[in-house]
């Protein structure tokens, strides 16, 4: 059948790992193949590397990747680059073997990879996310690093620091060291809520809630207005009417009832009187 096949276009067979076979049945495999010897049909047989089972044929001896190579490797399949130590620890483990390289790869953890990665204290943008993914991986040691993330991004980049105080809040809290862990979702929520970035204010507030936190002081009206709705509610409060806080916020009549009737709808109210009441009683907390 292969000589037929062959007679239409060259075939290139490819017979790996070798060593497992059989005496018996390698030798019915050299048989065959030495029957095609005239034929447009080669074979390319691999074993390991003292295998005696292929004596009279034409060998070629292949040597493992340097270790250059086989960072280069581990590089490709990992999308980063391993750290040194990690480096050597796969060349010297797998002889360069790209087939074992590439298994034992696929088993190490991200902290592996990335511990050699982390840029210099000059560049403290990607340097503290680093610093708080570090934190975030690590199995106990985690302080140090949410410690660094933080003082990276400290008052220079104020939601990036947030973020980390809020994951160090949560690897605090699952740590079952509650007190710490307020410490850091209070900050949090002070600069979330200061940045109006809502999403990650809540997610800071529920991580609070499961730590035991009281949800006194909450303010409704900042939870569930939108910036503009709030900006309305707040002016219509101190006794302005819909044409007076038009101009004050360059919008029109309209467009001003439009978000005060939704912001009655998300509050559950149905009078100014009421929404006075609610925002007078928040004031400390919207001002």
């Amino acid at each position: 059948m292969l000589s037929l096949a062959a007679e239409v276009r060259p075939i290139l067979l490819l017979v790996d790992d070798l060593h497992w076979l059989d005496a018996l049945s390698a030798e019915a495999l050299l048989f065959a193949l030495r029957r095609l010897d005239t034929d447009a049909v080669a074979c390319v047989l691999t074993a390991r590397p003292g295998h005696t089972g292929h004596s009279g044929l034409p060998t070629r001896e292949l040597s493992g990747l340097q270790q250059p190579e086989a960072e280069q490797l581990v590089e490709t399949l990992a999308g980063v680059a391993p750290s040194p130590a990690t480096a050597s620890l796969l060349h010297v483990e797998t002889g360069g073997n790209p087939l074992a390289l590439t298994q034992l790869a696929a088993t190490l953890t991200p902290l592996q990879y990335i511990a050699a990665q982390v840029p210099g204290n000059e560049n403290p943008l990607p340097a503290g996310r680093l610093h708080r993914l570090l934190g975030m991986l690590a199995d106990d040691d985690f302080d140090a690093h949410f410690q660094q993330a933080i003082d990276l991004h400290r008052n220079l980049m104020p939601f990036q620091q947030a973020r980390s105080q809020l994951c160090y809040g949560e690897r605090l809290r699952r740590s079952r060291r509650r007190r710490e862990a307020r410490v850091q979702l209070r900050a949090a929520i002070e600069t979330f809520d200061r940045l109006d970035a809502r999403p990650w204010a809540e997610r800071a507030w529920t991580e609070l809630r499961a730590s035991g936190e009281s949800m006194a002081g909450r303010d409704p009206a900042r939870e569930q207005l939108t910036p503009q709705e709030l900006q309305i509610a707040l002016l219509v409060a101190e006794g302005r009417t819909n044409r007076e806080v038009g101009p004050a916020l360059f919008l029109s009549t309209r467009t001003v009832e439009f978000h005060l009737s939704r912001a009655y709808r998300k509050l559950g109210l149905a009078s100014r009187t009421e929404l006075t009441r609610l925002l007078t009683s928040a004031a400390p907390a919207v001002g």
